[in-house]
Formats: C-alpha cells, sequence, structure tokens
C-alpha cells in the first residue's frame, strides 16, 4: 500500500500541468504609406515586422474626429483598400499589430482625398455699370452624383481684392455645368484693367 502514493508521486497521475505560451514580442509596423488612388479610395500598404501574431486592425480618423477600427486583417497582411469615401476630406491612419491583448502601433500617415470636378475654363465680363461677375465651367468626373462648393479670389496690383463663393447644383455624373460668383463690385470703367483671380474648390460631397 505505500507504493501507490510514490508511484502517483513519480508519474504525475495527480494533476495534468499545463503550459502556457508566452505572448510573442510584437514590433509596430513600419513604412506605412497611403495612396489616393481616387476621389473615393485610399491605398494602405506597409512592413509586417512581427515573426508572429494574431492579425492587424487599420485604424483610421475623419479630420479631427475620433480614431475608428475600419477593418481587421488576418496575420501577414500588408496592404488595405479602404473604399467609399468624401472627396477633399482629410484620412488619417495606423496599423496596428495584435496578439491576444498585446498590440504596437504604426506611425501615423494623413492624405487629403481629391476633388471629383474640373474646371474647364472660366472668364470676367461686365455685369453692369458697377460690377463685374465671374463664370466658370465645370465638369463633374466622378461616377456618382455631386455638389461642390467653390472660392474665386480677386487680385489687382494691390493684393487680394475680395473673394466669393458660390455652390454647384447636384451634377449628375459626367455633367457639365456652367457656375456664376456673386459680382465683383469696384469702379470700374470698361476701360480699366480686369483683375486676375484664381478658383479653388472648398468643399465636394459624393451622392451615391
Amino acid at each position: 500500500m505505500l507504493l501507490i502514493p510514490l508511484l502517483i508521486a513519480l508519474t504525475g497521475c495527480g494533476k495534468k500541468k499545463h503550459y502556457v505560451a508566452p505572448p510573442p514580442e510584437l514590433e509596430a509596423p513600419s513604412n506605412l504609406t497611403a495612396i489616393a488612388i481616387s476621389y473615393k479610395q485610399i491605398n494602405l500598404s506597409w512592413q509586417d515586422n512581427s515573426d508572429m501574431e494574431e492579425g492587424f486592425r487599420v485604424c483610421c480618423k475623419i479630420g479631427e474626429k475620433q480614431y475608428e477600427i475600419v477593418d481587421t486583417l488576418p496575420a501577414n497582411t500588408t496592404s488595405f483598400e479602404h473604399y467609399n469615401l468624401q472627396p477633399l476630406t482629410k484620412y488619417t491612419y495606423y496599423v496596428q499589430v495584435y496578439w491576444g491583448e498585446e498590440y504596437a502601433n504604426s506611425k501615423e500617415v494623413s492624405l487629403m482625398t481629391p476633388d471629383p470636378i474640373e474646371i474647364l475654363d472660366s472668364y470676367i465680363y461686365g455685369y453692369s455699370n458697377t460690377g463685374l461677375m465671374l463664370v466658370a465651367t465645370v465638369r463633374n468626373y466622378a461616377f456618382e452624383r455631386c455638389k461642390v462648393k467653390l472660392r474665386a479670389t480677386f487680385y489687382d496690383t494691390d493684393g487680394i481684392e475680395y473673394d466669393s463663393c458660390t455652390q454647384t447644383p447636384i451634377l449628375a455624373a459626367g455633367e457639365i455645368r456652367r457656375v456664376e460668383f456673386l459680382t465683383y463690385k469696384l469702379d470700374f470703367p470698361y476701360f480699366s484693367v480686369m483683375p486676375t483671380y484664381s478658383i479653388e474648390i472648398l468643399e465636394a460631397e459624393i451622392l451615391y
């Protein structure tokens, strides 16, 4: 009878031992790059520096909003395509490698999506005896409807004279439309030198 406890002690039959592997040492992804493929798509790529991980999380914030996880990817992934974005919008990303509760974050990268319209031409003409009108022709090259806000800034030899904003109506895909800016007021006889100007696109919204 004395041999039974001794055998149990020697063979370990009383308890089974469980071994838990320590978590791997995670190294943050590096060389995170972002490329705007179009007004609604950004492609990300990075270098995987960890030998073992469960996967990756792609984190994104729009403008000054809080970060959100936009996708969770399997181990060994080194790229991600982000779709259905808005034009002229700043997107900031980082990529997180994780294993259980352990994680490491890449550096951030930011990118602005391009606009969905192009300005085909523009010109100034005398609107009345006291003002000028700027007309611009724009084309929506997006595959969806969109509307856009534009700003014109007028200059003369003394610097900036006046700026004026206008908004397009809803433009169908491929539509070409003339838009007018509010009258630029000045005391001008028709023989006066016309001001120079620049036009920039301030905001754009895709209407799916």
